[in-house]
């Protein structure tokens, strides 16, 4: 009984270990949230708190914010720092417009300035609300996104007749989900995982594609990892909900290859792991040289909507103009999202292996991702990515 006794001890001493720690990454985020969106706000007291549907409390008598021990245990970091600002919008409420309609105008106000979005403004932010509304925030159809699953493992087929056929209606569900506007499809964010404290080369080449190939915009960022008790990075993708779920899909799709491709490359030919980097970074100069020469040469016409792409069609004038509305109006909800960023330049040199990085082009350019045509925007040769301060 003593020994467990002890062992109770410890492990109750852990998870105070482990609560302080997760509750300074907060007040972090928290001094981030006002100095991103230039707020005064006095800083209040913070805990930890076991509720069952209750993700979050901000108590203006006692001047305390509360997160629950469920949301740090089972949502990402990035529903954290939502919800953590949240309860700040309600803060906002109650000590800078002296409010006491805490789920009001006044909130909706708050949540403006804090640039929040839904499902992140519902006035009673409550565990099964906030799943049931992740889960509709999902923009391709469940049905559509199983037969991309199926077909995508049909390519990897012995039959090579198979495969191809899979690759080609695999290319096609994609045009049609990739539709260039959605006029009533809302601007929404979604951050992607790196799991590492460093971004790899081939990481920052595949962003600087999506920025410069799916519409969408991408920010370097970071997030603490509840369970390792570390900072992470991360990409944050911004645009169009169908967009960025694709721009999230490609990213997935790119890693993948680029590990299976490296390792088949080196099975057959035998070449030392030092090449590995030069190879992958081939792989994805040449499909981004395919992707940009599927783009000069695709129709003069653009469908303007992604539901009907053989019946909708929109002269390239007219698409153009949208393409110029719609990048004006996703610099501003980037900059609603992101008031304060620091612009870099990525640095995709360095020594390589020219042999290795030969292999890999030829290999990216035959790796196909057809997708329509989204305007004739230049890529500069050092692209413009964008870091969250």
């Amino acid at each position: 009984m003593p020994h467990q006794s002890f062992q109770h001890q410890i492990k109750i001493e852990l998870q105070e270990l482990r609560n302080q720690l997760i509750l300074e990454e907060v007040i972090k985020e928290w001094d981030d949230v006002c100095f991103q969106y230039g707020l005064s706000l006095l800083k209040p007291t913070f805990s930890l708190i076991e509720a069952t549907n209750k993700l979050g409390e901000w108590e203006p008598l006692l001047r305390r914010l509360s997160l629950s021990q469920e949301l740090v245990n089972t949502f990402s970091w990035d529903t954290v720092v939502n919800v953590l600002k949240h309860e700040m919008a309600h803060q906002i409420v109650s000590e800078v417009y002296r409010s006491e309609d805490l789920h009001g105008e006044p909130f909706q106000k708050a949540c403006d300035r804090l640039g929040l979005i839904p499902p992140f403004r519902m006035a009673h932010l409550r565990l099964d609300a906030l799943r049931e509304a992740q889960q509709r925030t999902t923009s391709l159809p469940n049905r559509l996104k199983r037969r991309l699953e199926k077909l995508e493992a049909m390519t990897g087929s012995s039959n090579r007749h198979e495969a191809e056929l899979a690759f080609q209606r695999l290319n096609e569900l994609r045009l049609h989900a990739h539709g260039a506007f959605a006029s009533d499809n809302p601007f929404y964010r979604k951050t992607v995982s790196l799991q590492k404290k460093r971004v790899s080369q081939e990481q920052s080449l595949a962003a600087s594609l999506l920025s410069a190939h799916f519409q969408v915009e991408v920010i370097y960022s970071n997030e603490f990892d509840c369970k390792r008790l570390e900072r992470t990075k991360t990409l944050v993708l911004l645009g169009r909900r169908h967009h960025v779920e694709m721009a999230e899909y490609v990213f997935a799709f790119l890693m993948r290859e680029i590990r299976n491709l490296w390792k088949a490359h080196r099975n057959s030919t035998g070449c030392p792991s030092n090449q590995r980097s030069s190879y992958q970074k081939g792989v994805l100069l040449g499909f981004e040289k395919g992707l940009t020469q599927e783009e000069s040469t695709a129709p003069k016409f653009a469908s303007a909507r992604g539901d009907r792409l053989q019946k909708t069609e929109t002269p390239v004038k007219e698409s153009r103009e949208l393409l110029v509305t719609e990048k004006r109006e996703l610099n501003s909800f980037l900059k609603q999202q992101f008031p304060k960023l620091r612009t870099s330049w990525a640095r995709h040199g360095g020594a390589h292996n020219r042999d290795a990085l030969s292999a890999g082009r030829q290999a990216g350019a035959e790796l196909s991702l057809k997708k329509p045509l989204t305007g004739n925007e230049k890529r500069a040769q050092q692209p413009r990515l964008l870091c969250d301060s």
